[in-house]
Parts: C-alpha cells; sequence; structure tokens
C-alpha cells in the first residue's frame, strides 16, 4: 500500500461485541463495506476486558487476530468525482480467548449516505454446502445448472438464508467435490473399467501363469493422437504366432520417469486388487530411453528388460548425422554393428572385443571417433542397454517393438478428434483396441531380406554367380543347412550413383572387398546364422 496515500487520523472505535460468533460474522459479512484483507497478524491483546468484568482475561498475557482492511470501496465507486478515491479503511481485532470483536474505522467514506447498503459479500454458506452434498449423493449426474436452480429456490422459498451466490462459486466448489462424488461422466469411465479389465487383465493371467508360455511385455508412448498431444502410453503383450494383445492405456499429460513408473504401478495394483495376483512378466521390451528403462527395473525387478533393436539402431544413426560421419564411414560402421546384434551366444565376447578394438583404433577428435565412443558409453558399457543382442530374445519372439508400433497405426485412425478431452480420447483408445482384436492383425516375427539385399541376389543370380546346395542328410534327416557359394565379381566402381544403380547391399561389399571363402558359407535357415567352412 502507498503510505503517501495513507490518512494518519485516529481510528475510531464503532463495534464491539463480546457473545455470538454467529453476530459477529453477520455483522462482517452484511453491515461493513464489502472488504479486502490486506494483513493478517497475531499481536498482543490490547482490549480492555475489565469492561466486560472478565477478570481473568484482563490479568493474563494472551494474543490477537488483527485484520486490516484495504481501500476503494465498491459502494464508494459510484460517486461523480471519477478522480477522487475512498481512504477509508477498517481493523478488525478479535482476542482468541475472550471472544471479543473490536471494529475501528480510519477516516470518512466519500460516499457518507448510510442508507446506501454495501455489496454483499456472495459465497455458499454452510447451509448451501450440506444441501448441495446431500442433493449429489442422492444423483451423482446432477449438472451445475440443476443445482444452482435448487439453491434458487430454497432462498427463494426462505429455506436458506441469502445471499446467493454466484455460478462460478458453485462450479468450483463441485470440481473439488467431483473425485469423491464423480459425475455422470467419471461414472461412465468407472462402468468402462470395471467392465473391460476384467477380460483384459483375465486373457494376461492366463499366459503368465502358464510354464509352457514365455510372457513378452511391449511398453511405449505415443503422440500425435490429437491436437493437444497428450502423450498415450501403452503396455501389452505378445506371443510367437505374430499377435499383439493390450493390456492397459494411460492418458498422461508427460512422459518421464515417474509418469511410466505409475502407469506400471497402476496396471500392477489393478491385477493385485482384481484377482489376487502379481504382475510378473518374463521379458518387457521397451525403446532405447532412459525414462522407461529406469521405470520398468524398479517396478519390475523381477523382469528383464530388451530394448527395441530398432531404436537402438536409430539412435545410432541420427547420432552419425549430427556428428558429420561420412557415409563411407557410417556404413562401415553400421556393419560392425548389425555384427555385435546378431552374434550367437558363445561367439558375442570375442567379436565385441574385437569391434570395441577397431572403434577405438579411429582418428581422436575425428568425427568417426566421436560416432564409435557413442555405442561404447551408451549401448556397450553401460548396463542399462546390455539386452539388445538377438540371442537375448527367445526364438519366435520379436527383437523390436514393432507389434506395438503396428497398435499405433490404429489409435491414430481411430484418435484423430482435434477437440478431444482425455475422457473422449480414453473411449476412443478403448474402441480402438476392440477394432484391433476384431481386426485380427498379425505382425512379422521372421527376418525378412531387405530391398537391397533382394536386388543383390537378383543380378547374382541373372548373372549365374551364385549357387545354393542343401547339404547331406544326416540319419536320415532332412538337413536345413545350406552351402551358398558366391563367384567372384569385379569391384564396384568408385562412383557413388554408379554403385547405387549396381550392387547397394553392405554385406555384398564386405564379401567382394574381403573375398570368399574357399568352400563358401554355411547357411543354417532355421537359427539364421552362418558360419565359414
Amino acid at each position: 500500500m502507498d503510505d503517501d496515500n495513507v490518512d494518519n487520523s485516529e481510528w475510531t472505535q464503532i463495534w464491539r461485541y463480546n457473545d455470538s460468533q454467529l453476530d459477529r460474522v453477520r455483522y462482517l459479512s452484511e453491515v461493513l463495506p464489502r472488504y479486502a484483507t490486506v494483513r493478517s497478524e497475531l499481536r498482543n491483546c490490547t482490549i480492555d476486558h475489565l469492561e466486560n468484568g472478565n477478570i481473568d482475561v484482563a490479568m493474563m498475557r494472551h494474543t490477537t487476530r488483527t485484520i486490516l482492511t484495504s481501500f476503494h470501496y465498491e459502494r464508494c465507486n459510484n460517486t461523480e468525482d471519477e478522480d477522487a478515491v475512498c481512504m477509508c479503511r477498517y481493523k478488525v481485532t478479535t482476542c482468541i480467548v475472550g471472544n471479543t470483536t473490536v471494529v475501528f474505522q480510519q477516516g470518512l467514506h466519500l460516499m457518507a449516505d448510510d442508507d446506501v447498503e454495501s455489496p454483499p459479500h456472495l459465497h455458499l454458506t454452510r447451509e448451501m454446502r450440506d444441501k448441495l452434498m446431500h442433493r449429489l449423493e442422492l444423483n451423482p449426474t446432477a449438472t451445475a445448472i440443476q443445482l444452482f436452480g435448487l439453491i434458487v429456490h430454497l432462498v427463494d422459498v426462505d429455506d436458506l438464508r441469502g445471499p446467493l451466490p454466484t455460478r462460478s462459486q458453485l462450479i468450483n466448489f463441485l470440481r473439488s467435490w467431483r473425485p469423491i462424488l464423480p459425475d455422470s461422466v467419471t461414472l461412465s469411465l468407472l462402468e468402462l473399467e470395471w467392465e473391460q479389465k476384467q477380460i483384459l487383465f483375465a486373457w494376461y493371467l492366463d499366459v503368465q501363469q502358464q510354464t509352457s508360455t514365455t510372457t513378452v511385455l511391449h511398453l511405449d508412448t505415443t503422440f500425435m493422437v490429437v491436437r493437444q498431444r497428450y502423450p498415450v502410453s501403452v503396455i501389452g503383450y505378445s506371443d510367437k504366432f505374430g499377435h499383439f494383445f493390450p493390456l492397459g492405456y494411460f492418458c498422461t499429460s508427460r512422459r518421464k520417469e515417474p509418469d511410466m513408473a505409475w502407469c506400471i504401478r497402476s496396471l500392477k495394483r489393478a491385477i493385485l486388487n482384481s484377482f489376487g495376483e502379481v504382475f510378473a512378466p518374463e521379458f518387457v521390451m521397451t525403446d532405447a530411453d532412459t525414462a522407461q528403462y529406469n521405470a520398468c527395473s524398479a517396478e519390475l525387478p523381477t523382469t528383464v528388460v530388451l530394448m527395441c533393436w530398432y531404436h537402438v539402431a536409430d539412435n545410432v544413426f541420427k547420432q552419425a548425422r549430427s556428428c558429420g560421419v561420412e557415409p563411407k564411414d557410417t556404413t562401415k560402421f553400421f556393419r560392425y554393428l548389425y555384427d555385435l546384434h546378431f552374434a550367437p551366444r558363445l561367439r558375442s565376447g570375442k567379436l565385441k572385443k574385437w569391434v570395441l578394438t577397431k572403434w577405438n583404433a579411429l582418428p581422436p577428435g575425428s568425427p568417426a571417433y566421436g560416432m564409435g565412443q557413442y555405442p561404447i558409453r551408451l549401448l556397450v558399457n553401460n548396463h542399462r542397454f546390455g539386452k539388445r543382442q538377438a540371442f537375448y530374445t527367445l526364438s519366435g519372439c520379436p527383437t523390436t517393438n514393432n507389434p506395438l508400433e503396428q497398435y499405433h497405426r490404429t489409435l491414430k485412425r481411430f484418435c484423430s478428434d482435434p477437440r478431444a478431452s482425455p475422457h473422449d480420447l480414453l473411449l476412443s483408445l478403448d474402441i480402438a483396441r476392440r477394432t484391433f482384436l476384431a481386426e485380427a492383425h498379425v505382425f512379422s516375427n521372421g527376418s525378412e531380406a531387405p530391398v537391397r539385399l533382394l536386388k543383390l541376389y537378383k543380378q547374382l543370380r541373372l548373372q549365374q554367380c551364385i549357387t545354393a546346395e542343401r547339404m547331406p542328410p544326416v540319419g536320415g534327416v532332412t538337413s536345413s543347412r545350406f552351402c551358398v557359394v558366391q563367384l567372384g565379381l569385379p569391384l564396384l566402381p568408385n562412383d557413388r550413383k554408379k554403385k547405387l544403380k549396381s550392387i547397394g547391399s553392405v554385406n555384398a561389399r564386405r564379401l567382394q572387398l574381403g573375398g570368399m571363402t574357399a568352400n563358401g558359407w554355411a547357411v543354417d535357415s532355421v537359427s539364421t546364422w552362418w558360419l565359414s567352412l
């Protein structure tokens, strides 16, 4: 408050009351002009209690609550002089021990006519709140306009003491009490949750409780669902036959570690409360994301955390572009990275040592050296991203989050309303889940040859430069191994455009530069790994 505008006149006592608290509240809310509190503090009591004959309170040391009001009262704003400012203010002192209230006034109002009523203090009284709570218990789906009409009717028939509150005050009251007494929108979501979670959780527990099956959980977050961009976290599980089954979906405001942990905890608690079973999948696959890994490690301590190979490779490729690595160096780098991913368990340690030697031998300070240190620091020597090799995933199970990514395509098709609220979004997510299961989508769980490799094979076959013969049977059992021999081809030209037009396979370039083994390659069509003969 500006001290230059303060009236230094004396304080004059205008009202004192000693008994009823209700009379005190009525006087402060209805008789005094509507004011705003500037300062409220505790002070030593200076009220003369001997005036009331209260000797015991007068002799003891105690405190009072003193409230100082501000200037600019509403009833003084209607004066003809627009530049005039009302400098009158009040000081309300209430003794906590003696139950005495004294009101002081300093200065005079611009509108000195006492017959002019001050604007009433509009609020929801305790009686109004009790009536609203009783009505909400009988009818939880009542709207704000219906409840406001009820208050107006009760005030008109003198069942409630006025004045009437504003509609915004009633709406704010409902917002604070809706979590306890849910409205029709919340009730519909609760009914949807109870109806669907029994089926979804029962299906999953049938898989988890069978010792002959493997549960691979998938966790990911998708954006761009609606224009508001609510991150939607989806948790589901896949099987070896190429099917994905959604288990739960969450609409969150962020995708940080506490948010991911909250989603997993909610799912664990819901399964435990519904069926009395502990949620403990054998594997969980996430993106190469620190928040998801930390949340899964903390909430699922007995579960093996796998890393989606696609996101691992994509992060490394983005790092290569940001470091300015040459395309030929990037090609050679990814050749080693893929060798580490597809290496058998027995050869992974030796191959890892050999690849790390190659990466550490790169010229320090060069873009290639910085790119080599990135996977060493985050993927190879870091325990968080250690479960990225193919041999950690059981045969037939996906090595990427492709099942969940396919499900995201369905989500984006059904959740595209630009004005969707979180409630509408959750309803759309449930419709997408039903549609996805009804269409019986099947994702590919086997290795597929890339376009460049098919292009190479087609060219080699036309030139009759590659042969594949099945190995002889063993004990009458047909062998799944083939002997593949590739004849020598001339080296590819150095021109990049001509190279892309001829053979665009990194593996083919390596074979041509490194030479073909004398007896060819032995390829196992079942285990999908090869070795030289």
